[in-house]
């Protein structure tokens, strides 16, 4: 009879060893499973990347990049002085400056079109073509101009700064109604037409020539 009370301690005593063993194998599947789940749901998507959003972003990105680019250059229209003094970046006989606008025109033509790839790359292009017409604008200077122009334009720069700094409006209008005079004159300047307008505006409109003919090249809007 002692052996079968052995036999039986025995097989009841591998059974809770089994039990024992078989509840820490699950628990420990469990907490596996539940430490993964957690790190799914640390993302919106679970575990998977979001290509959509990623894409979205980086073409609202290059999107800024351009805009950016767009207002600089809108600012710079309004500004007589800087406009006068760097008229290259308006000329599109000057490499950089048509290397820049030919490729604005692209991408308002094309933008559509693109997928995010190109838009991204043909962004970062324009930024980098903005900078360098900048630079060889303002490197040139007033030089960009035929000599016999540049007394000229340094004539229309002091009109318009004089103008800027008085406190009576009819001399301000008269001052920037002789400044657009003067630089109608200029055949070697490129005036952007926006330009024109901000003289325009400090100028009486009855007494400011035509500044528009074609004796006075302007850069297309």
């Amino acid at each position: 009879m002692l052996w079968i009370a052995l036999a039986i301690g025995a097989v009841l005593g591998l059974g809770v060893f089994l039990a024992i063993t078989l509840f820490r194998w699950m628990s420990d599947g469990v907490e596996r499973r539940r430490n993964r789940i957690e790190e799914a749901g640390s993302s919106p998507r679970g575990a998977l990347p979001d290509h959509g959003a990623s894409e979205a972003n980086s073409r609202a990105a290059a999107l800024r990049v351009v805009d950016d680019v767009k207002q600089e250059m809108g600012l710079l229209r309004t500004d007589v002085v800087w406009t006068i003094t760097n008229s290259a970046l308006w000329d599109m006989s000057v490499p950089a400056s048509r290397s820049f606008f030919t490729a604005l025109t692209v991408w308002e033509d094309h933008l559509r079109n693109w997928d995010v790839e190109e838009v991204v790359n043909a962004a970062a292009e324009l930024k980098v073509l903005w900078r360098a017409a900048m630079e060889t604008a303002t490197r040139l200077g007033i030089n960009h101009l035929a000599e016999g122009d540049r007394p000229r334009a340094d004539t229309a720069i002091k009109l318009v700064r004089k103008a800027a700094s008085t406190g009576s409006d009819a001399e301000r209008h008269q001052l920037m109604t002789k400044a657009a005079e003067v630089l109608s004159g200029i055949v070697s300047i490129t005036i952007p037409q926006e330009t024109m307008r901000e003289l325009e505006r400090g100028a009486t409109r009855p007494a400011l020539p035509d500044v528009r003919d074609e004796s006075s090249p302007t850069e297309p809007e």
